[in-house]
């Protein structure tokens, strides 16, 4: 373009000051050095046939029209849910029992409410510790307003065996954290744990005792852990946290030299034992 004004004569157009507000054609038949005429054709517009001309079966389709009902946002989201339900009733209870909580976690609660439902109606094929999980879950939804039945049918068949409750309180710390430190007490002070679960159920427990709402009760429930099991290093070292978080170091010493004792390779006690000593 720019070698073409060194040679020619060149017209040039701004969008926005000739062309936006209406462009003086004027001009451009004067640069041309053609006579001026209308420019009628600037305000033509596409013109598209009927569409009967070019829908050969367009009575056909207006006449479907006319009984298909309408589709509102909520009959399509109703739609979507059945189909969601009638999928999910194939499906094996351990992946709805996962995807409920997934669901639950993320706020979809309609979605969770479908599967712990299905889950409800299959109760008799769910193991304790599946039981527990769904029970969790169910009680969660409840406490967030929707709707679910039978919940109490997951406890009754389930309420003898420690799984179903370790694992509804793993579940509900998020939710129940009250009702969580109320299963592990049940498993734990009332029970006999195995040592394959004793780190997991620590774990556990660590978490519900140093939760907001249950920090009040954690001393008297420690102390009666620390009774329960003198010798369970685990155990040991929890009790020995709460006291160190309550400035109670001359009573977390000896707990943890105890836990120490059962397990000399327990790191985080030994970590808490050489910070009090100022080691």
């Amino acid at each position: 373009l720019d070698r073409l004004k060194a040679t020619h004569e060149v017209r040039t157009l701004h969008y926005e000051a000739d062309i936006e507000g209406g462009i003086d054609a004027g001009q451009l038949f004067d640069f041309v050095g053609v006579e001026r005429v209308p420019a009628t054709w600037m305000e033509m517009q596409k013109v598209s046939p009927p569409v009967e001309k070019f829908v050969s079966n367009h009575a056909e389709l207006v006449a479907q029209l006319r009984v298909i009902p309408a589709v509102t946002a909520e009959s399509a989201e109703a739609a979507a849910f059945e189909r969601m339900r009638a999928r999910a009733a194939t499906e094996q209870p351990y992946l709805l029992a996962y995807r409920s909580e997934d669901r639950l976690r993320k706020a979809r609660l309609k979605e969770a409410e479908i599967d712990v439902q299905l889950l409800i109606k299959r109760v008799e094929e769910l193991d304790p510790w599946m039981a527990g999980r769904v029970d969790a879950v169910a009680n969660a939804l409840i406490d967030k307003g929707v709707a679910v039945d039978g919940v109490a049918r997951l406890s009754a068949l389930h309420s003898k065996d420690p799984s179903f409750f370790l694992h509804r309180a793993e579940v509900g710390l998020a939710y129940r954290p009250q009702q969580s430190l109320s299963d592990l007490r049940r498993v734990v002070l009332e029970g006999t744990i195995g040592p394959r679960e004793l780190v997991w159920v620590s774990w556990l427990l660590e978490k519900a005792l140093l939760n907001e709402a249950n920090i009040g009760s954690a001393r008297g429930f420690a102390e009666e852990l620390a009774q329960k099991y003198p010798d369970v290093a685990p155990f040991l070292f929890l009790v020995a946290m709460i006291a160190h978080k309550a400035g109670m170091n001359a009573v977390a010493k000896p707990l943890l030299e105890r836990a120490l004792t059962a397990d000399p390779r327990h790191q985080r006690a030994r970590s808490m034992l050489d910070a009090i000593r100022g080691v």
